[in-house]
């Protein structure tokens, strides 16, 4: 069985509501309180599983509650999740590899004789393709977060807008790796999962030529897509 990354443990363990009492705010019976993100005199943000406000818009999971609440990282606002409510988690390759959700091959990045391999050129292409990749679908995740958000309790979620709650905190995450990371995360990176940027360029592509039926594929965007994946209200995004 696959061990759980560490935004999984979280989420399985406390909710969004659980985290808004425990911090300090005040929520109804009706599961809605004061929204901490904005100056709000009347309940409008509605606490579950997830949170969303009706004032100013503001949703997510648990983890991005915690993380806008304190101006954390994704990773920062998931291990004082873990501290804070005494989870039991052993951290392990599916923490270090960062929330991919993805069967991890542990095998290490090395060259003849030990040492760490170093990166050529076909990785340097890679890595740039990849990050203006993850760039994209970070932006059209907002937008669509932005465009599709409920107006009321009673709307139905758009798919978009649940997909772009799904996957903002796992996108940003990969940037962080990509951008940020040691060599050694990198290529590790590329070498087991790099799959994760080939789903994503499949999942841009698919919703452009959904969105502009007339286009060729070859055209002048270069495809970056994600073809046949299924995004839906789910716990399991990318």
């Amino acid at each position: 069985m696959r061990q759980l990354n560490i935004f999984e443990t979280v989420k399985q363990h406390v909710t969004t509501r659980q985290a808004a009492s425990f911090y300090g705010l005040k929520v109804n019976q009706s599961g809605m309180c004061c929204c901490p993100f904005h100056l709000d005199h009347t309940p409008s943000m509605k606490v579950d599983t997830r949170y969303h406000c009706f004032g100013c818009g503001a949703d997510g999971d648990v983890i991005s509650f915690v993380q806008r609440l304190f101006c954390m990282k994704p990773k920062e606002a998931a291990v004082k999740l873990i501290n804070d409510f005494g989870i039991s988690f052993q951290e392990g390759r599916s923490w270090r590899r960062r929330g991919t959700g993805l069967a991890v091959n542990k095998k290490k990045v090395m060259a003849p004789g030990g040492r760490i391999r170093s990166p050529d050129v076909g990785f340097r292409q890679w890595l740039k393709q990849a990050v203006r990749v993850l760039i994209d679908y970070y932006w059209l995740l907002q937008e669509w977060k932005n465009e599709y958000a409920p107006k009321d309790q009673e709307e139905e979620w758009h798919l978009l807008f649940c997909e772009s709650l799904q996957n903002k905190s796992k996108v940003e995450y990969f940037l962080d790796i990509l951008l940020f990371g040691s060599m050694e995360e990198q290529m590790d990176f590329y070498s087991n999962d790099k799959k994760v940027v080939d789903t994503i360029e499949r999942r841009l592509y698919e919703y452009r030529q959904q969105k502009e039926p007339g286009r060729s594929p070859g055209s002048e965007w270069r495809d970056t897509s994600l073809r046949g994946s299924q995004y839906e209200c789910s716990n399991d995004g990318i």
